[in-house]
Parts: C-alpha cells; structure tokens; sequence
C-alpha cells in the first residue's frame, strides 16, 4: 500500500492540461467509432479446420477464404492463437491476409473468443479506456465468426501491432516494436532479452535500444530518474498510460502482454502500448506486488522494473495521481459506463444468447 505524497512542483498541474485537451477530444470526436457489429465468414477444407481444432497448441496455418459486408478475400490462411486459451472449448483464431489483398490495409485479424468472460466486454472497454484517454492502442471490433456455415460464436478482431498499425498512426513508421512475448518480461537485467522479447520491426539493428534502456533502468539513481526519464518516455503520457492500467485493473501487463514501441528516428522517446487485454474489469493479486502494480500472474514475483521505478519516485507517483484523478472526473465515470454497457448489451447480446459456447 501506498500513500499519497505532496508534489514537488506547484505547476505540475500546468503539465498535464494538454492531455486533457486531447482526452477531451478522443471523448467527443470518438468514442472508439469501432462499436459496431460485424459477421465474418470463413470458409476452408472441414478436414483442415478440424485438424487444427483437435492440435490446438500447433502453429499450424490452414488455407481459406474470407468474406465481409460482400467483399471476399482469397489467399487467406488462419490458425488458432493464443496461450492458456488454447485449451478453451472456445478458441481464438489469428487470421493472416496476403499482401497483395489485405484487410483495409491490416495484415492480421485477432479473433479473441473472450472464454472465460462471460460478458465478452471487458477487453473492448479496455481498450476503450486507452482511446477515451487519449492514448495509443488497438482498436477492436465486435464480430460473428461464421465457419463454413456454422456460427462459431461473438468475438473480439483486435488490431495488431504492426508495422501496419504504425501506419494508420501518427507515430513514425520506422519505429521499432518490442512484443512482451513470453512471462518475465519485466525489464530487468537478469532476464534474457532475446528470448522473451519479439522484435517486429527493424529486425536487421538487433536488442541494442531495448538492451540500453534496460541498462539505463538498472543504473541510474533514484535523484535522477525523472530528469532523465524525460529523454527515454513522455513523462505525462506514461503516467496516464499506467494510471488507466490502473484503473481497468489490468492483471496481465508489466510482466507479459504489452509493446514498446520506440520512436528511434524523430524525438527517441519509447511508450507503452497494452495487449490482450482480457482480463481486466476484474479484481487479482499474487504474490508480493503491490495492488497499483498490476502485475497478477502467480509465479511473478518480481516487479517489472520500470514500474517500480516510476511508483517510488515521488515527482512521477504525483504525476500518475493527478492524471489519475482527472480521468476518474472525466472519462471514468458512472454516468458514461452506465450509457456505454447498456449500448454493448444492446448491440451484443443476441449474438451471445446464439453463441454455442454459452448456452
């Protein structure tokens, strides 16, 4: 447990006003316009989708076609994805489009089955947050996945974090992209950097930065973290990123399931962006990590260090606070979330009263 601290600076407050502005304006610009309701229908050998329904822990890709709002997709190749959720009775399914006809410019759909929530919302809202909070992150869309005629339930298409991603963005396209792909990815120097770490983009340059910033995290002392934070992460969007990690109560981040996403050409600086981010809206804690920390899984222990730098550093906790405190005044509010599950249960709900798996 902590407790607040008095700011060191009186104009911290001055600080944070542009993020506002942009809150503000993802509120009523926006409103994550992806709130829709789309069919997809795949069709592909029986036999093949069969095969890798019964071998779900392969990676195996299997030939299809795809078809949305009377456009078809040929050439297109699906697998099932995920971790833990391969065991589901319900799986989720990555599905990959060629280059010379991709999906309104993506080169991968996400289906998430959203199994072990039974309201199939909380990742949307989730996400949601990030947007409504003026930060980057997936989009995602609710969607019927129909399989050779049969309805395989409601699910999640979550935008991936690409290349292609970086494309539909303001971020510079060259940027390096760090996936969190295996447990443990928690910034420390003890952790192999390789081997937990995917990098998607810029391949060719190697670990150099994200081995520098996790040097620079090990080293650097505490009365001159925050100055020096300022030439690796904008202060007030990471303070913001980790308060609405806070706030939706995200368990998974910090130690497995994020991006960093590095800006290695223009101004150098790096931020977060979550991923999978199912199991939110929901109360956990393991282990020894304090409760803001969100970092749930049972066997991690160890804090990623980023984190704990930037909680027990009294300029940045104030910092997170104040972002903290205006969002739960602005965009974390009852009023808005009462108006917003009503419109998902309306817009959802018979698609889960005909989903197979919820029966």
């Amino acid at each position: 447990m902590f407790t607040m601290m008095s700011p060191k600076r009186n104009n911290q407050s001055f600080i944070i006003l542009p993020w506002i502005a942009i809150a503000l304006y993802c509120i009523f610009s926006t409103d994550l316009a992806a709130q829709e309701l789309r069919t997809y229908n795949i069709a592909c050998d029986p036999n093949d989708f069969s095969f890798i329904i019964d071998n779900p822990w392969s990676d195996h890709y299997i030939d299809c076609s795809f078809e949305y709002n009377d456009q078809l997709w040929e050439g297109v190749q699906i697998r099932i994805r995920g971790e833990s959720s391969r065991g589901y009775p319900k799986k989720s399914f990555k599905v990959n489009f060629s280059a010379e006809h991709r999906f309104f410019g993506r080169d991968k759909l996400n289906l998430i089955s959203e199994y072990t929530d039974p309201t199939l919302s909380r990742e949307f809202l989730a996400y949601d947050l990030y947007h409504r909070a003026g930060l980057y992150a997936s989009h995602a869309w609710f969607a019927r996945i129909i399989v050779n005629d049969e309805y395989l339930g409601l699910y999640l298409d979550v935008e991936n974090v690409d290349e292609f991603y970086l494309r539909g963005t303001e971020l510079d396209n060259n940027s390096s992209i760090y996936k969190a792909d295996l447990n443990g990815t928690i910034l420390s120097v003890e952790e192999d950097v390789e081997e937990l770490w995917a990098k998607q983009t810029n391949t060719i340059s190697g670990f150099y930065d994200l081995n520098n910033l996790i040097e620079w995290l090990d080293c650097v002392s505490d009365n001159d973290f925050f100055d020096e934070l300022k030439d690796r992460f904008d202060p007030n969007e990471l303070a913001r990123t980790i308060s609405v990690n806070s706030l939706c109560a995200n368990t998974s981040t910090y130690y497995h399931n994020y991006f960093l996403i590095h800006n290695i050409e223009e101004d150098g600086l790096w931020r977060i962006l979550p991923w999978d981010m199912d199991a939110t809206w929901i109360y956990s804690n393991f282990g020894k990590t304090p409760y803001y920390f969100r970092s749930g899984h049972p066997i991690q222990n160890k804090i990623n260090v980023l984190l704990r730098r930037c909680w027990r550093d009294e300029e940045f906790q104030n910092l997170a606070i104040q972002h903290m405190k205006g969002m739960i005044d602005s965009v974390f509010t009852v009023g808005y979330y009462d108006a917003k599950t009503d419109s998902i249960e309306a817009l959802i709900l018979r698609s889960i009263e005909d989903d197979p798996h919820f029966q």
